[in-house]
């Protein structure tokens, strides 16, 4: 298979795919997927704001194409369009993106169900397909199990069949039965249920391989059968047998299996009905993974209590940072008790470290400044407005005189394509580049840059990145020493 890899929010003109109507027809197809506006025609060339793996077929031609949108700060594509598609680099960032997709997508799913929340993302089939295989994995094949009657068998015996069905010899006025009927229980492995698991089984795992998919994700499963689905009668048929098991089955585990076995038929078919037969396994909205991915990494304790954290605080110890933040509280005039309250600005990321509130706010911007010294893609005043409203909002707990905390860091998290962390910007809010407005002195707003995939990777296994947390914290501390 080879990855055609293209770059999120870059405009591409038609010359880059093989006619402008292929390009249009990639572009509805994409829209199409994901029921909004995802890709963007724009001076006579089109941006993708997407992110992951992308199988088109092409509906005029019926060919199959493999895309892979990079993240937007990997800016040298010229690396990308190589006929080694499994060269290191480019592995190492596809896994990193897909890792970090999936964890996201979970997580998210996960807390729509807790929450019964109305905006559940909805799957992509190949997402679907995944969490299909990884209840097999789990909980392994869907068995049948059933008891058969069997006459003198080895099994229990069954004494209202054979009260039924024989006549027994009384002896001494006692009845005896010289013939009886047993049940024996066995597993049905041939039930169609199990046999159209297998047959699904082995027809996305397959798929997840050919994709490049099934070992990131680590859902590699074995070939189960070599039955076509076609086998299993068409997708109606198959879908009225799953519902006449679910009709007699209430174990909550097989329960599920049935579900989603269901659950992918039906979204598969849909697609077909609809002659739309791409597959993604990706997301727009990427602002929102950088933000959890940051959080997570470097470990906000944005839900944690004021008082676990280190902290004293006999007003707010008990509450969250999260719950410190303040409200917007309207009043209908001075002496009424009729009050509105509405919530103030959400905040992303705080912890307390080596004495300091450590606020961060992940920005999934790309910064860039023009040979004359200025500047594009930057946060604007209301993001920086928010950042030093956040400060002001925390400053009782630095001024109370029996806590230890000593101080700020306050920083904007930027994703680029380079290896190190480091401090990139200082913002100051003045009136020219050395003169700060008297107001906001002690606000010192800091830009950093942070190796993007790096991050990604993390997030999407689990890891924390503590090191790259104290650099964060020292560079900013460093930064407002003053000279010698």
């Amino acid at each position: 298979m080879k990855l055609i890899y293209l770059i999120e929010g870059k405009n591409y003109q038609s010359s880059v795919f093989e006619s402008r109507d292929f390009a249009k027809r990639l572009r509805d197809s994409i829209n199409k997927e994901f029921d909004s506006i995802v890709v963007k025609e724009n001076n006579n060339g089109f941006v993708f704001h997407y992110i992951g793996l992308y199988d088109y077929v092409d509906s005029a031609t019926q060919k199959n194409y493999t895309f892979f949108f990079v993240p937007k700060f990997i800016n040298d594509i010229n690396n990308f369009n190589e006929n080694d598609n499994e060269n290191d680099r480019n592995a190492v960032i596809r896994n990193a993106v897909i890792l970090a997709i999936d964890r996201y997508n979970k997580e998210q799913n996960s807390l729509t169900e807790q929450t019964d929340s109305l905006d559940k993302k909805r799957e992509s089939v190949l997402e679907l397909a995944v969490r299909f295989l990884r209840n097999y994995l789990e909980n392994g094949l869907y068995i049948v199990h059933k008891n058969e009657l069997e006459l003198n068998g080895q099994g229990e015996i069954n004494w209202e069949t054979t009260i039924e069905q024989f006549d027994p010899v009384i002896i001494k006025g006692r009845p005896y039965y010289l013939d009886y009927m047993t049940e024996q229980a066995y597993s049905d492995e041939n039930h169609y249920i199990t046999q159209l698991q297998k047959c699904l089984i082995t027809v996305w795992g397959s798929k997840l391989e050919k994709l490049g998919l099934a070992s990131v994700l680590r859902v590699n499963v074995p070939l189960l059968s070599e039955d076509s689905l076609d086998y299993f009668g068409d997708s109606d048929y198959q879908i009225s047998q799953i519902n006449k098991e679910l009709n007699v089955t209430f174990v909550t585990k097989s329960r599920e299996t049935l579900k989603l076995m269901k659950e992918l038929i039906q979204r598969f078919s849909e697609n077909e009905i609809n002659n739309h037969e791409s597959l993604s396994f990706g997301m727009t909205g990427v602002e929102h993974l950088w933000e959890r991915a940051c959080a997570e990494v470097f470990r906000s304790e944005l839900d944690k209590k004021i008082s676990e954290c280190g902290i004293n605080s006999s007003r707010f110890g008990n509450k969250t940072f999260r719950e410190y933040m303040p409200s917007v509280f309207w009043k209908k005039d001075r002496e009424s008790r009729c009050i509105s309250k509405a919530d103030g600005w959400r905040l992303d990321f705080i912890r307390y470290f080596n004495q300091k509130l450590v606020i961060l706010d992940a920005k999934y911007y790309s910064v860039n400044w023009n040979d004359d010294g200025k500047i594009e893609g930057q946060p604007g005043i209301p993001d920086i407005a928010k950042q030093m409203f956040y400060q002001m909002a925390f400053k009782d707990l630095v001024d109370n005189p029996i806590n230890t905390v000593t101080g700020f860091v306050n920083a904007f998290l930027f994703p680029y394509n380079g290896n190190e962390i480091t401090i990139s910007e200082t913002v100051t809010l003045g009136y020219d580049e050395n003169n700060a407005a008297s107001a906001f002195s002690d606000i010192h707003l800091f830009a950093v840059r942070i190796p993007g995939i790096s991050l990604l990777e993390k997030y999407g296994n689990f890891e924390y990145d503590e090191d790259g947390f104290k650099k964060i914290v020292n560079f900013t501390a460093n930064s407002l020493q003053p000279p010698n």
